[in-house]
């Protein structure tokens, strides 16, 4: 018995020896930055994550895992960047002669937060939002999304990979925001829905490489009966395409939504009034826009995200009927966010 006992109790302290050296080496050590030089790194790396998890461990580095998301731990927000942010687009929403509409998206991290463990460092995106929305100069009308989101946080309205919305949460998003624009949202029964991709891993994947979540599935939707889309240009590259969707890079499969690849887009539509929009947007707005396109003549987008100064300023934003500006939590934390917001240097 006692030579049974001793050789358990070995078993057991080598077999945690051993548990915690493959975790020293692959999340601190020898294999960190060189997992393609290691056949089979990325399935040891998983394996230990799904064992480490099954042990009690709730989170992988700074991500904690649930049953049915990855959500990055939020350890709150720099008030100068976000000040100067919201500085930024007061600024420019004093340029324009008419008013700016802003809608700040919460990511996946602050509409499930509340869905982590009690000890988890998790800022407040809806006090977040809720300040900005008091900071927001007389020229700006605020679109205020939280609830709106909230509301839809049951439905498949995020990635459970990723921080944005799925094309269904920029659905609910389009409902609230195009009824602040003055106009009447079509119904979900408008629309066919193609589940475009099945197997979209988003970049909290990326970040942590854990396969124990679901893939996401991209969706693709199309207004029955709508109006056309005459044409879209490019005006930086020239190049013409004919639809919001295009074949996605292997890189990245969200880059289906053509507003993702290009900073500006000009868009003519079969819309039969004298309407026009102005669409400032992160990747938030890659998914949002063509639902915008059965209420106006004439679109622009602007990608936050690849435009530069030069190109925001070189759009005429006082000869389109509104302005709208898109963007995430993320962004409006973000230290490089409004880059394109800035002053031409």
């Amino acid at each position: 018995m006692k030579r049974l006992t001793a050789f358990l109790s070995a078993a057991v302290i080598c077999a945690s020896t051993a548990f915690f050296s493959i975790g020293t080496v692959i999340n601190g050590g020898l294999l960190k930055n060189t997992p393609e030089c290691v056949p089979l790194y990325r399935k040891l790396q998983q394996s230990y994550q799904k064992l480490s998890l099954a042990l009690g461990k709730d989170c992988i580095g700074s991500y904690f895992i649930t049953d049915n998301r990855i959500i990055r731990q939020n350890y709150g927000y720099d008030p100068e960047t976000v000040q100067h942010n919201i500085g930024l687009v007061n600024s420019y929403a004093d340029s324009l002669s008419g008013t700016l509409y802003w809608m700040v998206a919460p990511t996946a991290v602050g509409i499930y937060s509340d869905t982590l463990s009690s000890y988890a460092p998790q800022a407040s995106e809806q006090t977040l939002l809720s300040e900005t929305a008091q900071a927001v100069g007389e020229n700006v009308s605020w679109i205020d999304l939280y609830g709106t989101m909230y509301a839809a946080r049951d439905s498949y309205a995020y990635y459970r990979t990723d921080p944005r919305w799925t094309s269904y949460g920029a659905f609910c998003a389009y409902k609230t925001a195009i009824r602040k624009l003055g106009l009447a949202n079509l119904g979900l029964d408008r629309y066919d829905i193609e589940h475009r991709i099945n197997d979209f891993r988003g970049v909290f994947y990326q970040e942590t490489q854990y396969d124990g979540i679901d893939a996401d599935i991209i969706d693709l939707y199309y207004c029955q009966d709508g109006a056309e889309i005459k044409s879209i240009t490019a005006p930086l590259s020239g190049i013409s395409y004919d639809s919001f969707f295009q074949e996605p890079t292997a890189e990245n499969p969200h880059s289906i939504f053509l507003a993702e690849q290009e900073p500006i887009l000009n868009v003519e539509t079969g819309v039969h009034n004298d309407k026009s929009l102005l669409v400032i947007s992160d990747g938030y707005g890659s998914n949002f826009v063509p639902f915008l396109t059965q209420h106006y003549r004439s679109l622009t987008f602007v990608n936050l995200n690849s435009a530069t100064p030069k190109d925001l300023h070189s759009v005429y934003a006082d000869v389109y009927s509104q302005v709208l500006l898109l963007c995430s939590a993320d962004t409006l934390a973000s230290a490089n966010g409004f880059a394109a917001l800035e002053p031409e240097t």
